[in-house]
């Protein structure tokens, strides 16, 4: 079978990790695996193992006229060049799957394989309302008629419930995954030898974050907690940031990166915090290996890659227990830190405060993240839920 995905970026991401591990799980099943993508990135070189890429001929830059009228038609110009594109490939590559992951992309592709016989999913990786404009016009463009069935999780599942969608579109999905084989401890010579590689003391503690570093997520929230942390009284830390901007054709955009570090030294957190940049992916391992701890804060999270792959590598996750209780489905009171919601930033900063004071605590909890992620946290499950449904 031939199972296509569409993801308009191959850069390092959690979305483009899930779409790496499950053309790995496919191509293992013995299935054909296809990425339509708009920007190229470095996980393409890994998936080029497991199955063939289509890039989609669009020039973003077109679109980032600062004169309203002009950027709209310029926006419309690319909408309809990927209509025609992706209607003309599925005539000629008919796939038995495609698996679309934004909104608007979706409409974009349930239009283009009209009359084909093609099963159309969605695989969602972000909290569509606070994430997706689109999502607003779910109903109105009717997105949903287009889709067969939909892989996420109860809090997206809510919101597509709300905007009219059948629950009996709605999988029974394992929606939490990492890769173990990649993602494992280090001996603690080899942790210790890489720390002092990248300059930093043997005992060093590390808050670590590992993704792109923009507005909408929560990297932002990082530096909130080392301000909170210095406030608090306690300066003993590093936070390393691993990763860097948005590509755009090639090209890191360095606009909010340049405004994120400026904010770091307003907060007098200069001493506190290291950037590494884009590295290469295959030494993402070593760099979560050094961190003693890895948050992400937010209001109400939703799952998150670094934190299953901080897990993995037998390090503490430390994640917020919102009103949506998500993260509940992988982080445990024993494998990893959840605080609530209420001021969330303060409680976090507390929490790291003593993890501090506690190595065997630290070194309990990342034993049984491992072991966690081990037994529950596995693609192939994955992989399999989603064949299940080409009925």
């Amino acid at each position: 079978m031939k199972i296509a995905f569409h993801y308009f970026s191959t850069h390092l991401g959690g979305q483009q990790i899930q779409i790496l591990n499950l053309a790995r799980c496919f191509n293992s099943l013995g299935h054909d695996v296809i990425w339509i993508y708009e920007e190229k990135g470095a996980v393409l070189k890994e998936f080029s193992e497991y199955g063939s890429s289509v890039a989609i001929p669009v020039n973003k830059n077109k679109t980032l006229s600062k004169y309203y009228i002009t950027r709209s038609i310029l926006i419309m110009y690319n909408f309809l060049k990927k209509y025609f594109f992706l209607k003309k490939y599925f005539q000629l590559n008919t796939p038995e799957i495609i698996i679309s992951s934004d909104s608007l992309m979706s409409l974009i592709i349930g239009k283009s394989i009209k009359n084909l016989n093609i099963k159309h999913f969605r695989l969602i990786g972000n909290d569509l309302e606070e994430y997706e404009r689109v999502f607003r016009f779910y109903k109105i463009l009717n997105i949903d008629r287009d889709v067969k069935f939909y892989f996420g999780w109860p809090l997206v599942y809510q919101a597509l419930l709300k905007k009219g969608v059948s629950e009996k579109k709605l999988a029974n999905f394992q929606y939490n995954a990492v890769d173990t084989r990649k993602f494992h401890p280090l001996k603690r010579e080899f942790r210790t030898e890489i720390k002092e590689n990248l300059g930093f003391c043997k005992d060093e503690f590390i808050i670590g974050w590992v993704g792109r570093i923009e507005e909408i997520n929560g990297a932002k929230h990082t530096l909130s907690l080392g301000k909170k942390l210095l406030d608090l009284g306690f300066s003993d830390f590093k936070i390393l940031f691993v990763g860097g901007g948005l590509f755009v054709n090639g090209k890191e955009d360095l606009t909010y990166i340049n405004e994120f570090k400026e904010k770091a030294l307003s907060l007098g957190l200069s001493k506190n915090i290291i950037f590494s940049g884009w590295i290469d992916p295959n030494l993402i391992v070593n760099y979560l290996n050094i961190m003693d701890v890895v948050p992400m804060l937010e209001m109400d999270p939703s799952g998150g890659s670094i934190l299953r792959e901080a897990m993995a590598c037998g390090r503490v996750a430390l994640s917020v227990d919102g009103p949506s209780k998500t993260q509940r489905n992988f982080m445990k009171s024993n494998n990893s830190i959840l605080v609530p919601h209420d001021n969330y930033i303060h409680e976090a900063a507390k929490e790291i405060i003593k993890l501090r004071e506690n190595s065997e605590r630290i070194k309990e909890i990342g034993e049984n993240a491992r072991i966690f992620s081990i037994k529950n946290l596995s693609f192939e499950t994955q992989a399999k839920d989603i064949l299940s449904y080409y009925i």
